[in-house]
């Protein structure tokens, strides 16, 4: 159990700095699509081979085929819009935006049961955005309402992927599920980047070292250590635990990148991490009570993978 809780918290650190490595390559020169491009990248090649090595790799079905493919156009987006946030805001309230996820994952699985939403769905859903409000009521200097709204799309889009992510979970492996995401969102993010006419692979060497960080330690690394940990723990413990995240990021950003919180956004950071944690234990519940539809039975479960 303390291996596992150890994975989980190492899979958490790692999704944290993320955000902290692609603030440097922004600071270098390096622009959002050719960061997104290689974390998608090298988090597939990585995860391939942890695929090869464990046999995992098989044929799916065109079916199947077709709802990663949909999941993996949402992790895109996720990813695009998570990164795009970072670049306008600071790492720290990016990362924190993105944490609204659990509580609409909840509150989603709640009214596709039909069931009227309980207390604690209902408590999550104001401590998150009370948190929120609290964090971003002066964001001196480090924010847009652009990137404000990015931030919420991330959480919105994220929470998409883990609905479709999980709703493929009994017939597909989570780590074969991830390594298709990874590959086929590289493909979206080299068609799009293309047609617009701004693939660049060549500006990683900007900030190699940064770049090369976002898809090893913020993509492969936390994405293996993150399911060999929920492996051990379980599902709900490991949720939880992943709200190390936005704390890492959130100090972090204070500390590495110079990004200074007032004291009523450490308050809000913590209440948003509260509504988190309250979600997804309201979530577990409902799975128990046998309130949540098969289709989205493990949509409160940790995610498949992270942008």
């Amino acid at each position: 159990m303390l291996r596992g809780y150890l994975l989980v918290l190492a899979s958490a650190v790692g999704f944290g700095i993320t955000p902290l490595l692609a603030t440097v390559a922004y600071r270098s020169g390096v622009d959002v699509s050719t960061v997104l491009l290689y974390r998608f990248a090298i988090a597939a090649v990585v995860l391939w081979a942890l695929c090869l090595g464990r046999g995992l790799v098989r044929r799916l079905p065109g079916r199947t085929l077709a709802g990663l493919a949909a999941a993996g156009f949402a992790y895109f987006l996720q990813a695009a819009t998570y990164f795009y946030a970072v670049q306008q805001l600071t790492a720290g309230l990016a990362a924190l935006l993105l944490y609204l996820y659990p509580c609409l994952v909840a509150l989603i699985t709640a009214l596709a049961a039909r069931a009227v939403p309980s207390r604690a769905v209902v408590l999550s859903l104001v401590l998150s955005f009370a948190g929120i409000g609290l964090a971003l009521g002066r964001v001196t200097g480090a924010g847009t309402t652009s990137g404000v709204l990015a931030g919420v799309a991330t959480a919105a889009c994220y929470t998409a992927y883990v609905l479709l992510t999980d709703h493929l979970g009994a017939t597909v492996p989570p780590l074969l599920a991830s390594a298709w995401v990874c590959t086929l969102a590289t493909g979206f993010i080299v068609v799009a980047t293309a047609a617009l006419g701004t693939l660049a692979p060549g500006r990683a060497l900007l900030a190699p070292a940064a770049v090369a960080g976002v898809g090893l330690v913020g993509g492969a690394l936390a994405i293996a250590t993150f399911f060999a940990g929920v492996a051990a723990v379980g599902a709900t413990q490991a949720s939880i635990v992943s709200t190390v995240e936005p704390i890492v990021s959130v100090v972090g950003s204070a500390a590495l990148l110079g990004a200074a919180m007032t004291g009523w956004q450490w308050l809000g950071a913590a209440t948003v991490l509260a509504g988190a944690a309250v979600a997804v234990l309201a979530h577990a519940g409902q799975q128990r009570r046998g309130e949540v539809p098969p289709e989205v039975s493990a949509a409160g479960s940790p995610p498949r993978a992270r942008g």
